[in-house]
């Protein structure tokens, strides 16, 4: 089993990466609860997510800043409520673990079981996540660099308050798919950031 060690800097920096996501794309939400706890929230929920990645023997450190980096192309794409994150980075996590990790074996039935979903659930928010991010998973290494240097550029150091909530709220368009599937934003499987 790979140690779940992920540098606390860079951890302390995609949580601030997430709650910016909140703030963009879910303002109301955010100006309604707290920052302390939507952060906790956050943050608990990276603990099962690099919990998984160390489970499935992956590394979390050279895998969690592509996670975040493909969720991040993702809400550009189509934009994200406070309650799909929970989704957004277990479909990331299961996506980058089979993408990153050559002798990885991920299985969807088992992750489905642990976080009490049917199977049919998962596998949808799964290609949902794919189709949504047009199944482009490369990254190069100046790539995760490049997002490492803006994230610390934006963020280190600032504290994320309600007064940095855009005045214009971003209501994205769901991606555009063809026959009866919906975008991974109208999922049906709608979670809270913590699943009670």
């Amino acid at each position: 089993m790979i140690p779940s060690t992920l540098p606390i800097a860079t951890r302390k920096l995609m949580v601030a990466v997430a709650n910016s996501w909140i703030i963009k794309n879910d303002a109301t939400f955010y100006v309604r609860h707290s920052r302390a706890d939507i952060m906790h929230t956050i943050d608990m929920l990276f603990d099962n997510f690099i919990s998984i990645l160390s489970q499935l023997d992956c590394d979390p450190c050279e895998l969690f800043v592509p996670l975040i980096m493909y969720c991040e192309r993702f809400i550009r794409i189509n934009g994200i409520r406070h309650d799909q994150l929970s989704n957004l980075l277990l479909a990331s996590t299961m996506v980058t673990a089979k993408f990153w990790g050559e002798t990885v074996r991920v299985n969807n039935k088992q992750i489905a079981q642990l976080f009490g979903y049917q199977l049919a659930e998962l596998n949808e928010i799964e290609l949902r996540f794919l189709m949504g991010l047009d199944y482009s998973f490369s990254l190069s290494k100046s790539e995760v660099e490049d997002f490492m240097v803006q994230a610390r550029s934006e963020f280190e150091g600032k504290t994320l308050t309600p007064h940095c909530v855009p005045k214009e709220v971003f209501v994205p368009t769901p991606i555009a798919v063809t026959g009866t599937r919906r975008s991974f934003r109208d999922s049906h499987v709608s979670q809270p950031l913590v699943r009670v």
